[in-house]
Formats: C-alpha cells, sequence, structure tokens
C-alpha cells in the first residue's frame, strides 16, 4: 500500500498544475454559464413586456420565447453537467486527501515521501549514463565495466562523493589513456586529495592526469602525486585548482629542465606564501627555468659535442650564466634527482651576503624581471 501511495504522491506532485488550472477553468465555465442564465431571464422579461404593450404578435411572442427557452434549457443541462464533474472531482480529492492522511501517520510530509521516490531514479539513470561514457572512453569490455562500475559504487559508499561523481572523475582519466586497473587504482587517492582541498573530484582527476603526463610520470605515480599535492595545499597558501593551473605552465619546463615533481610543487607553494600564485607561479617558475637552462649546457666540451657556442644561447641564458658563474655556481656540475634543491641551497648560500638591492639585482639577471619576485621568494 505504502508503494501505491508514494507512486501516487509523485503522479499528484507531477499533474498538480494540471488539476489547478482544469479545476479554475471549470469553474471559470460554471460562472459563464451561470451569466447566460441571467442574461436569457432579462430578455425573456423585456419580451413579456413588449408583448404586453402590443409590440408584437402572439405569433412572434411565441416563436422568440421558444428560442429564449431552448437556449436557456440547454444552457442549465450544461451548468448540471459540469456541477456534476466538480462534485466527482471534490470527493475523489476528499478521499485521497483522507488516505493521504493515514499514509503521514508514518511520513513528516508527502515531499519527504515523493522526492527521494524521483530523485533515486534520476541519480540512477545519472550514474548509469555517466558509467557508459566511461566504458566508451576506456574501452572498457565487460568485465572491466563491471569493475569499474562496482569501484565508483563502493567509492560513492565510502567517501564524501557519490558514485556519479566517481565515475565523472574516471571519464576524465580515460581521457587521459588510463586503462581499467589505473583507474581503479588512481582513484582513492584523488579522491583524498579533492577532499582535502575541497575541490571537484572531475576537475582533481583532470588535473593529476594533465600533471602526470606533463612530468613524464606514468598512471600508477597518481597516489604519489595526489599526496604530493595533498601535502603541498595544505601546508602552503595554494589550492589544488591554483596548483594545477602553475603546473600546466611550469611542468613541462621542469621536467625538461630535470626538477622533480615534488621540487616543483614546493617551489609553486614556497611562491604562493608571498602571494604569487596560479599562472604567474607558473609563468615565474617557467620562465626562471628556462634561463637556467642555459648553463648546464655551457662547458666547452659539451658545446663542442653539439658543435655549439656561445653565440648559440639565447641572450637570458647568457646573462643568467653570467650571473651564476660571479656568485660561483656552475649548475651543470648539478643532476640527478635533487638538481632543483642543489641549486636553490648554492644560490640561499652565495647571495646571504648581499643586501637586498643587490639580491635583487642578481635574482632579475638570473631569472629574468618577470619572474624575479617568485623566485626571490624561494630563495
Amino acid at each position: 500500500m505504502a508503494n501505491i501511495f508514494t507512486t501516487a504522491f509523485v503522479i499528484n506532485g507531477m499533474l498538480s498544475n494540471s488539476f489547478t488550472s482544469s479545476t479554475k477553468m471549470a469553474n471559470s465555465q460554471l460562472t459563464e454559464l451561470q451569466q447566460t442564465v441571467k442574461r436569457i431571464d432579462l430578455a425573456q422579461k423585456k419580451l413579456n413586456t413588449e408583448f404586453t404593450n402590443g409590440a408584437m404578435s402572439v405569433e412572434q411572442y411565441e416563436r422568440k420565447m421558444g428560442r429564449y427557452q431552448d437556449t436557456l434549457n440547454k444552457t442549465q443541462q450544461q451548468q448540471k453537467l459540469l456541477q456534476e464533474k466538480l462534485d466527482r472531482k471534490n470527493i475523489a480529492d476528499t478521499r485521497f486527501g483522507e488516505a493521504r492522511r493515514s499514509l503521514f501517520a508514518t511520513a513528516a510530509t508527502a515531499s519527504v515521501v515523493a522526492r527521494p521516490f524521483i530523485s533515486a531514479a534520476q541519480t540512477a539513470m545519472k550514474f548509469e549514463f555517466a558509467m557508459s561514457k566511461v566504458g566508451a572512453i576506456a574501452n572498457a569490455t565487460g568485465p572491466e565495466l563491471t569493475l569499474l562500475t562496482q569501484t565508483a559504487r563502493s567509492l560513492g559508499e565510502q567517501t564524501k562523493f557519490t558514485a556519479t561523481q566517481s565515475a565523472e572523475a574516471m571519464s576524465y582519466l580515460g581521457m587521459a589513456g588510463w586503462k581499467t586497473k589505473e583507474i581503479v587504482a588512481g582513484m582513492p587517492g584523488l579522491l583524498n586529495l579533492a577532499a582535502a582541498g575541497n575541490t571537484d573530484l572531475a576537475r582533481t582527476a583532470d588535473i593529476v592526469s594533465d600533471n602526470l603526463t606533463a612530468f613524464g610520470l606514468s598512471a600508477d605515480k597518481a597516489q604519489h602525486m595526489a599526496d604530493v599535492y595533498a601535502v603541498t595545499i595544505t601546508s602552503t597558501n595554494t589550492n589544488v585548482e591554483m596548483l594545477g593551473e602553475t603546473m600546466k605552465y611550469a611542468a613541462p619546463v621542469a621536467h625538461a629542465f630535470g626538477a622533480s615533481m615534488e621540487e616543483t610543487a614546493a617551489l609553486a607553494g614556497i611562491m604562493a606564501n608571498s602571494g604569487i600564485k596560479a599562472s604567474n607561479a607558473g609563468t615565474a617558475l617557467r620562465a626562471g627555468l628556462i634561463r637556467l637552462a642555459g648553463p648546464p649546457k655551457m662547458a666547452t666540451k659539451a658545446l663542442e659535442q653539439l658543435g655549439l657556442s656561445m653565440e648559440d644561447l639565447t641572450n637570458e641564458q647568457k646573462e643568467a650564466a653570467m650571473a651564476l658563474k660571479t656568485l660561483g655556481i656552475e649548475t651543470g656540475n648539478a643532476e640527478g634527482p635533487q638538481k632543483m634543491a642543489i641549486i636553490v641551497g648554492q644560490l640561499q648560500e652565495r647571495m646571504k651576503g648581499l643586501s637586498k638591492e643587490e639580491q635583487l639585482a642578481m635574482s632579475k639577471a638570473i631569472f629574468g624581471q618577470q619572474a624575479a619576485a617568485g623566485w626571490l621568494a624561494v630563495l
């Protein structure tokens, strides 16, 4: 019985506007019929007066009065039928109201019963659509799609994100070329990062998948990147969206330069603490790294092997090389996973004895005018 009434409430909610409209229309028609009756009554009284005054013959009177009477009979019949319909609707509404009040003994309001019924159906449809999209993008087979579906549902039950949100995030990973197992393995880290940053889950997936590619990392590093980013956003004055914007500009150059993802995230976070964030931090990092990219190739032997000379380097790289040389730093000697940390450490050590004006001038010479403020914050 409860299911029947639940369905009835849903239907009644959907059609309530139509019921209200039809009732108003019927009442309006009833009013018009009543006005017609009044007009006929006035016409008959006028006809009686004219006949009494001798203004028409008996034949004319009977003919006109007959027409008025026929119209009156038809109008009254329409009134009767319309009133019967309204009465039946009122009775039905009363009975439905009694049944509804009975059901309210176990439900606070009709909306409390109806909304979950509608919402559950809509949610299921959205989830199925989202998973179909994931399957198509990731080229998932039957068993693979089943695994992805089970994972999305499980994450929806265990985290703050819904199964549909998890499915939408999976679609971004699929567009990045991830396979089923990679998507399943990477999702928990992405959810943790999105929760830590209070960021849209699909957007978080898009950022991480893009940044992994930019740093030349495989999908199985997604969990680690998510952890690094989570530490960065909770330890510095930035968030997932801004960090992603920074990496959009900086990550490809940082990777080519030899800076690690961890080092680049740390640099972005430190710049953010000085108010240099998002694309501003990204362009500062990119410009500075490009200028630093010259010195490692300035070793004479390396240039000769490449068939290059000092003239082949850009003016900016030459300027950076000369400034670094003034400080006694040869970036070409810094290689390996800690390359960026070694360079920054040497710069910090060498610039300690300089005045603020000298530090700014040296930063401009090494990193360029546009990037100097961000790098000076790091140093």
